[in-house]
């Protein structure tokens, strides 16, 4: 086995290996194994590459297993390394890419004539060898504890104190049927009318005048879809620290949907024999979307690695070049088109949800719906047909129009249909409308949402105009199963998005 790592160039196949192993560790239970798999097979190919060329060169395996691992260091930790030396109080001009893309350019040529002249590698071979399959079996090993262990790191309410429930004994003809239903990015009337000069307060009053109670100056506490949700279904802010306009990375954003899958509210509701129901953006609670899924894997797996930041940093400047034109205009579309699959999602489980609305049942039902929409790609006008002018400014406010034939419908099947058990419909926003410039005057703008309820009993003492969806399932809890949840003071959590 010494032998073996002495001679045998295995450190250009190791790094890679580490590269996925240790962000697995670092992300462990919210990556999909699939996809690592498909980007641990794209970087063991690269390295392939590399030592394939580099071998051409050298016509030694040493030599060229040295250079190539030189190589994909740089390539693998730039971002690390970029971030770090722009921490650092040092001019500009020494972390632009102007200086350091051919300072590294020199330094490539250096190694390589340097390796070239280098005789003996057998002592850089062992250390290096040894130094990734040392690190590579901590990240192991702390891969295994987490998998035995019994705390669950990634669960942001996890790291709150346990919540007052009490089991309560309640008669299973006083269970309500609950339906929360979400429309992604729709905006309270409030924020239409002052930052789109949009009338929509007949939305309102159709609400109101069906018996629905409209909290018309209701903020969500998180301005990004993962923890708004989350922080509602488990009825408390995080105990994690966000600072203003901190950028919200792959991480977070993953845990955030990993916290909705953990909820308080799914498990309370089974507990108290609800059938649970879910028409919400896939298949299972807090199971990130894969369009989603797929950007927060790109962002761990390949946005810091030095291609990523190339990507990110430098590519759009060459526009005019036809090539990288095509591939920016590509990769837009790539997005678009895995967006639309949600979009495509929409009617179908509408349709369900109307059925569940529609449908008398024995046993209490827990029904959570998520349509993707208003919020963007616009494809579709007032009318449902498809939106001629996709980035106008009125894309927006056809959509929401086009939402209010849906939230019609939903209001129509919840009050008409009188059912043998009580019922709570409760429609909002999971934010307001979001774009990736905020002025300083308009923070409130991505938090500003749509928030109504339904309580077939017409008791709605426990409600107020301001009331955010944190404190929504403490309402409908202290109402319906004798819970004594205090009401918690409806705050806004600015963060920086990048998607």
């Amino acid at each position: 086995m010494l032998k073996i790592i002495k001679t045998i160039p295995l450190h250009v196949f190791l790094l890679p290996t580490f590269f996925i192993l240790h962000n697995v560790n670092e992300n462990y239970g919210l990556l999909d194994i699939e996809i690592v798999l498909k980007y641990w097979a794209y970087y063991m190919l690269l390295s392939l590459v590399l030592f394939v060329f580099t071998r051409m060169m050298y016509k030694s395996n040493l030599k060229a297993a040295s250079l190539s691992t030189l190589l994909l260091i740089v390539f693998f930790f730039w971002g690390s390394f970029h971030d770090y030396i722009k921490s650092l109080s040092i001019p500009r001009f020494f972390t632009s890419y102007s200086f350091l893309l051919p300072l590294f350019f020199i330094l490539f040529v250096t190694l390589f004539f340097a390796v070239k002249r280098t005789k003996y590698l057998t002592r850089t071979t062992f250390f290096l060898n040894l130094l990734l399959i040392l690190i590579i079996s901590l990240d192991v090993i702390q891969i295994t504890g987490k998998a035995f262990s019994r705390t669950d790191i990634n669960d942001l309410a996890a790291q709150n104190p346990p919540l007052p429930l009490k089991h309560e004994m309640i008669a299973d003809s006083l269970k309500p049927d609950i339906f929360f239903i979400v429309f992604d990015e729709y905006a309270s009337s409030l924020s239409l009318e002052k930052y789109f000069g949009f009338n929509n307060y007949a939305l309102d009053s159709m609400l109101k005048s069906n018996g629905f109670y409209v909290a018309e100056k209701s903020k969500s506490n998180y301005n990004a879809t993962s923890l708004s949700v989350s922080s509602t279904f488990n009825m408390q802010y995080y105990n994690k620290r966000y600072k203003k306009y901190q950028l919200l990375d792959a991480k977070e954003f993953q845990q955030g949907w990993h916290s909705l899958r953990q909820s308080y509210i799914p498990k309370f509701f089974k507990l108290n024999g609800y059938e649970l129901k879910n028409f919400a953006l896939d298949t299972a609670y807090g199971l990130a979307p894969p369009v989603f899924g797929k950007w927060a894997h790109r962002k761990i797996f390949f946005s810091h690695t030095l291609a990523g930041r190339l990507e990110k940093d430098i590519l759009w400047n060459f526009n005019y070049v036809p090539a990288i034109e095509t591939y920016n205009q590509n990769c837009h579309l790539k997005s678009i088109s895995e967006a639309m699959v949600l979009k495509r999602n929409i009617l179908p489980n509408f349709n369900l949800l109307i059925n569940e609305l529609e449908r008398r049942s024995d046993t209490p039902r827990f029904v959570y719906a998520h349509f993707f929409i208003p919020h963007a790609p616009f494809t579709v006008d007032r009318r449902g047909n498809p939106l001629r002018n996709p980035d106008s400014e009125s894309a927006y406010t056809e959509q929401i129009l086009f939402v209010n034939t849906l939230i019609e419908q939903i209001v129509h099947s919840s009050v008409n249909n009188k059912e043998n058990r009580s019922k709570v419909v409760i429609i909002e926003g999971d934010h307001g409308y979001r774009n990736n410039i905020l002025f300083a005057n308009e923070e409130e703008k991505a938090f500003m949402n749509l928030n109504s309820f339904y309580f077939s009993d017409g008791n709605y003492h426990s409600l107020y105009d301001s009331i955010s969806p944190v404190n929504t399932f403490r309402v409908v809890l202290n109402n319906y199963f004798k819970q004594e949840l205090p009401v918690l003071k409806d705050s806004m959590v600015l963060l920086k998005l990048t998607f």
